[in-house]
């Protein structure tokens, strides 16, 4: 159960939820639209550029949009549920946008396995990674702001999530000399698909 600060005033569920959410999520949706459909109706001489710029506006937005959207909800007064959800909508709808846009030739089994590749669950570790960590600083700085005993900012949850966080990307992105996990993904879709 997340400890409630005494200093931070419960605002509006557009105000807490709605409104980090829609920063974010807007970013990587208006750079992804962009960057899919630039090249219709430009010359390559701007397209180029202009892709660099969305692909690290989409990049930023799905890696670092927990790290903007936990703190904003957090001190905002939104429960720890609206914390989450609001930092996964945007990497869910990202890997969702890829599985869609694979080919139609690949079945739906097909698709839904490739929900546990490498990429994606790293995405998801790295978005656990970050809310822990910023769990942790907004108690802090609530702790700071007002007179909240500091054993209620370090606790096993948030810490527990950084850690758990750590080993999946260790193991999903870095095992094996990077390809660790990837070799197992890959086994276990030719053993379902490929026979």
């Amino acid at each position: 159960m997340t400890p409630k600060f005494d200093a931070i005033e419960r605002q509006s569920f557009r105000k807490r939820f709605a409104f980090p959410l829609s920063i974010v999520f807007g970013c990587w949706a208006t750079s992804t639209l962009i960057y899919n459909n630039a090249w219709r109706f430009l010359d390559p001489q701007f397209h180029r550029p202009l892709a660099v710029v969305c692909v690290i506006l989409m990049g930023a937005s799905i890696i670092f949009g927990p790290a903007w959207i936990y703190p904003v909800a957090f001190f905002r007064g939104a429960s720890l549920r609206e914390r989450v959800v609001a930092c996964l909508i945007t990497p869910f709808a990202w890997i969702l946008k890829e599985l869609v846009m694979m080919p139609s030739s690949y079945s739906i089994g097909e698709k839904m396995y490739n929900l546990f590749n490498p990429l994606f669950l790293g995405t998801i570790s790295l978005a656990v990674i970050e809310m822990g960590i910023c769990e942790i600083a907004c108690r802090w700085a609530a702790h700071k702001r007002s007179a909240v005993p500091a054993r209620r900012v370090f606790s096993a949850g948030p810490i527990a999530a950084v850690l758990a966080g750590l080993c999946a990307v260790y193991f999903f992105n870095l095992w094996g000399d990077r390809v660790g996990f990837w070799y197992i993904h890959q086994s276990i879709y030719q053993y379902l698909f490929m026979k």
